[in-house]
């Protein structure tokens, strides 16, 4: 598996943005939803699980707002999913760097 080093670069110092990239992009390509149990699990989380959420939750919009992932956080069954529609393993690299010069 070659990871993108662009997505990577965009990480830097979001490890768990990192990992969780690192574990969606070894899905196969329209991955079940995964629980946030699975990503707990793989990412090796031991704080409480409320703050364990909000680190997933932020991994989940870093990796959107560096346009890799498309998806939703949804509840079923007393469980947060996360649902991806859409994962860009090579964004649009000129966009991605004017968006992130508006965000400056």
């Amino acid at each position: 598996m070659l990871l993108q080093m662009f997505i990577i670069r965009q990480l830097a110092n979001k490890g768990t943005a990192q990992a969780l990239y690192t574990f969606i992009e070894s899905l196969p390509e329209r991955p079940i939803p995964l629980s946030f149990a699975r990503i707990k699990r793989r990412l090796m989380l031991t704080s409480p699980n409320n703050q364990q959420n909000r680190v997933i939750n932020k991994a989940i919009d870093e990796l959107k707002a560096v346009g890799y992932l498309d998806g939703d956080v949804v509840k079923k069954d007393g469980e947060w999913h996360l649902i991806i529609t859409r994962r860009t393993p090579r964004p649009d690299i000129k966009a991605m760097s004017e968006a992130l010069k508006d965000g400056e």
